[in-house]
């Protein structure tokens, strides 16, 4: 089963590197395949510190001797990101995601584990 991430990456990116620790210490361990970083043009430079082989998702993961995830950064036209999910911005992840659908075949799963963020969608 591939996970993947779909975070909102406002003026506080840690969320994101905090959630990804959290996960591959949880009760199941959950490694996370992908990584889509949903952001604005105003922040992208807070989401690209996340990206690349010296950014925090790759620091994190070599700690924990895990294979790096993909990371993807969506920039969201016309959205004021401030780390809070409101409608517009969930209509954004929904279409992302099922894009991501369409082009790998994966479905959703309709549940998800209680101690994962709703940010956190698994496929099969």
């Amino acid at each position: 089963m591939k996970h993947i991430l779909l975070a909102v990456v406002g003026k506080t990116p840690r969320v994101v590197s905090n959630t990804l620790w959290a996960l591959a210490m949880g009760t199941p361990r959950v490694r996370v395949d992908e990584a889509h970083l949903v952001t604005t043009a105003n922040s992208l430079s807070d989401a690209e510190a996340l990206d690349g082989p010296d950014g925090a998702i790759s620091r994190l993961y070599r700690d924990l001797a895990y294979e790096s995830p993909k990371v993807f950064i969506h920039i969201a036209p016309r959205l004021e990101v401030d780390d809070r999910l409101t409608p517009q911005l969930r209509g954004f992840g929904d279409a992302l995601l099922g894009e991501r659908e369409r082009q790998t075949g994966w479905m959703r799963c309709s549940s998800r584990a209680r101690a994962m963020p709703s940010s956190l969608r698994a496929r099969n």
